[in-house]
C-alpha cells in the first residue's frame, strides 16, 4: 500500500500579519536611512546625528525588506513548509531552514514547546553540506539560543510551529505515525 506524503503548510493569517509587520518595520528603516536629524524620542531634547541613524535605517530598511519579499513569496505560492516522505523529511519552512533531511540520519522526533524538535545522529554531515552563509548564520542562532535558555541544542533541528501550521505535539505525533506506517 503505497502512503500519501504528509504535508504541513503555514498558516496563511499568521504570514500575513508577519508580512504586514516586515512591510510597516522596511518603511520606517526607509524614512530611517533618508532622515538628516532625527530625536530618539519625540519629547527628548537632542537629535541623533545620521552618521549614526542612516546606517542603522538602511540595516532595518534591508534586514526586513528582504523578510518582506520572502514572506509575499511564501504567501503567494502554495508550498508546503514541510513534507514528509519514505526517504525523509523535506524542511522548507525558511531561508534557513535543512532542507532535506535522509531517514537514516534521523534519530528521533519531538516536541520542544512551540517548535518540532528532529534528534540527528549526524549533524555535522548535514551541517557541511550547507553552503558558508548558511552554516555561519545558524552557528550564531544556535549560539544565541544557548545564551537565552541555557539549553543543549546541538545534533537537533528545530521547526516553529507557525510554518506547521498546527502544533508541535501534534505534528510530531503525526510524523512519528507516518514514519512507523511507511516502514512497516
Amino acid at each position: 500500500m503505497k502512503l500519501e506524503n504528509l504535508k504541513f503548510y503555514p498558516k496563511k493569517g499568521l504570514l500575513l500579519l508577519y508580512l504586514i509587520g516586515s512591510y510597516v518595520l522596511a518603511t520606517i528603516g526607509f524614512f530611517m536611512s533618508l532622515d538628516t536629524k532625527t530625536r530618539v524620542l519625540p519629547w527628548f531634547p537632542y537629535y541623533v546625528p545620521s552618521f549614526i541613524t542612516n546606517p542603522i535605517g538602511l540595516f532595518i530598511l534591508i534586514f526586513f525588506g528582504l523578510g518582506a519579499c520572502y514572506l509575499l513569496f511564501r504567501v503567494i505560492t502554495n508550498r508546503p513548509s514541510v513534507e514528509v516522505d519514505s526517504k525523509g523529511i523535506k524542511d522548507f519552512s525558511n531561508p534557513f531552514s535543512a532542507g532535506f533531511i535522509p531517514l537514516q540520519n534521523i534519530a528521533n522526533i519531538n516536541a520542544f514547546g512551540d517548535w518540532l524538535s528532529i534528534g540527528l545522529k549526524n549533524y555535522d554531515e548535514l551541517f557541511g553540506s550547507f553552503p558558508l552563509w548558511k552554516q555561519y548564520s545558524l552557528r550564531f542562532f544556535r549560539y544565541l539560543a544557548r545564551i537565552m535558555s541555557k539549553e543543549d541544542f546541538s545534533g537537533k533541528v528545530f521547526i516553529e510551529k507557525s510554518w506547521l501550521g498546527k502544533p508541535a505535539l501534534t505534528a510530531a505525533k503525526e510524523i512519528k505515525n507516518f514514519l512507523e506506517d511507511t516502514h512497516l
